[in-house]
């Protein structure tokens, strides 16, 4: 699949999605990168699993690398994927420079990784219901492309399925979004945690997207892949204590706990390279300000869902 940089849809306001094209390379847009290649022969989910550790912490020292997932196609001996999702594009363009073989960011994240392609989308939204596991993940890789005048109808209908994904087991996911010649594509990496969640009866074949039934004026353009791997969120502080969150009569969060916080996706402001950063609270004046005072999407399998439609 060809990668088309210069293309890309503006970033939506929070909770709202928009479908009007523009340049990737505007500064503040946080972006989904995709890169597709191979791993040395044998290195299957276990292997995979053994890195872990090594890719969370050469991932602290990549200044705005937010997530990072690394998976071995189920279909494919030795294929592979680098997920990665990046606070702005000036972060993602220093870490992987103007290398096609990504030979930078591989060596940074000390990852044995020849690279053969890149995709770039500009994100969405995200869906947090939990932390990263430290045990092997199962990822599912979606692509949708649609016509230019049910763009919108599409994202709409990907948004409202998560809180249902969510009590399904998904982990998290991430939805993006790009312009290209051949009209706007979608992507959704759904991290979940074995593929015995995505069995679930009524949601339709695991191998497909599911409840596909949603998706039938799309059918056509669907791409399903899927791989066993690893995440991590390298920029998470290591908090302890409960996750709670204070809202407010509208649904908005103002006030949230450091766990909170972590299990949201959200970095304590002040500790994204600290050794050892505080457990403290997230008071309304320290909520990242993108976060602070937004419609609150958020969905947990622990304290059920919480959504403002």
């Amino acid at each position: 699949m060809s990668d088309d940089p210069a293309s890309s849809p503006p970033a939506p306001a929070p909770g709202r999605s928009s479908s009007a094209p523009q340049r990737m390379d505007q500064p503040g847009r946080m972006i989904l990168r995709i890169a597709r290649g191979h791993l040395p022969d044998g290195t299957g989910p276990a292997a995979i699993l053994t890195l872990r550790g090594q890719l969370s912490k050469a991932g602290r020292a990549v200044a705005g690398l937010e997530t990072a997932i690394v998976g071995v196609a189920r279909e494919g001996p030795g294929q592979a994927v680098l997920v990665t999702v990046w606070r702005d594009v000036e972060s993602m363009v220093r870490a992987t420079g103007t290398d096609d073989e990504d030979r930078l960011l591989t060596s940074l994240l000390s990852i044995p990784l020849t690279v053969e392609g890149t995709d770039h989308y500009e994100l969405v939204t995200r869906t947090f219901a939990a932390l990263p596991p430290e045990t092997a993940i199962y990822v599912r890789i979606i692509r949708i492309r649609a016509r230019p005048n049910d763009e919108a109808a599409l994202i709409e209908i990907l948004r409202q399925r998560q809180p249902r994904l969510v009590e399904m087991g998904l982990i998290a996911s991430h939805l993006g979004r790009r312009v290209g010649d051949r009209g706007v594509e979608t992507v959704t990496v759904g991290v979940w945690p074995d593929l015995a969640a995505v069995s679930t009866d009524g949601a339709g074949d695991p191998s497909g997207p599911l409840f596909s039934e949603e998706l039938r004026s799309w059918g056509d353009g669907i791409q399903v892949e899927t791989y066993d791997g690893i995440e991590v969120a390298p920029q998470l502080a290591s908090v302890t204590g409960p996750s709670l969150l204070v809202i407010d009569d509208e649904l908005r969060i103002v006030d949230a706990t450091a766990g909170a916080a972590a299990t949201l996706g959200w970095a304590p402001r002040g500790t994204h390279r600290a050794a050892r950063p505080r457990p403290v609270c997230h008071r309304a004046g320290t909520i990242p300000s993108e976060h602070r005072q937004a419609d609150a999407r958020w969905s947990g399998r622990g304290g059920g869902t919480l959504a403002r439609e």
